[in-house]
């Protein structure tokens, strides 16, 4: 794995389960499942593991009836990377067990009810905008995350023709797509496989100051409500309903993390 601290093998809660969605494998031409869930492992990061194709159907639909009971599981074969922070993906003989007896997960459950609420907004002292607008992150040592909590008002988007790209599945650059072929020029590849995904600018403003706030994927769909593929069959087939999404959208107010 790229992250020397978290073995192929960890423990995991999960903190929230995404929909499943199809993206389009460019290599043999078709389309296949994932699911994201959000997880954290004993006193780490809050992360992503990526659950693929039979996985994201059994295991993703198990994890999201009970994920109101914050389940725990042990993932066998997981592999990791850093690319905009650190993800974890199943592999074909990665094996999820959710809360398994182990003695790690009593370790778990006992730690995040000790200390891992703390990740929650809820629990978080919220910043003003005119705060975070003078915090300097270029001082931040290479790796570290800091989370900052602010409640600001979205006043529209940046760009109403174009809320998500086509998105190259390895390393998330956006590619060309040219009959019907997906090139990536961050990659090298000529048949890239991609998906679609949120890219939303939003102007944002509370009473202090405002900005420009970047939702991607997993952050833009938790607040519209609708998976990207979804959502553009709707701009496709009703524009009207579409239009009624987008503007519903637009009219939240929400704790959005810079």
């Amino acid at each position: 794995m790229s992250n020397p601290n978290l073995p192929p093998d960890i423990i995991l809660l999960v903190l929230k389960v995404y929909e499943a969605r199809m993206i389009y494998r460019q290599r043999d031409k078709k389309n296949i499942l994932k699911r994201d869930l959000q997880v954290i492992g004993l006193r780490s990061e809050i992360i992503t593991l990526t659950l693929w194709e039979s996985l994201a159907t059994k295991v993703g639909k198990q994890l999201e009836d009970m994920i109101n009971e914050k389940p725990i599981i042990f993932a066998k074969g997981v592999v990791g990377k850093n690319f905009n922070g650190f993800t974890l993906s199943s592999t074909i003989s990665t094996i999820i067990e959710i809360n398994p007896d182990l003695p790690a997960t009593k370790e778990m459950m006992d730690w995040f009810n000790e200390t891992g609420y703390r990740h929650s907004s809820s629990h978080l002292d919220a910043y003003l905008m005119a705060d975070l607008l003078k915090i300097n992150t270029s001082e931040l040592s290479s790796g570290e995350m800091k989370h900052y909590v602010t409640k600001v008002i979205i006043k529209g988007l940046q760009h109403e023709e174009s809320i998500w790209y086509p998105s190259c599945n390895t390393c998330k650059s956006k590619v060309t797509i040219t009959k019907d072929i997906a090139r990536c020029s961050k990659c090298s590849k000529e048949k890239a496989d991609y998906s679609l995904r949120y890219l939303i600018k939003l102007y944002v403003e509370d009473d202090t100051s405002n900005a420009i706030f970047t939702l991607f994927d997993n952050e833009a769909e938790s607040i519209i409500g609708v998976p990207v593929s979804e959502l553009e069959n709707i701009k496709v087939t009703n524009i009207e309903e579409y239009n009624k999404i987008i503007k519903s959208f637009l009219r939240q107010g929400d704790d959005l993390h810079s």
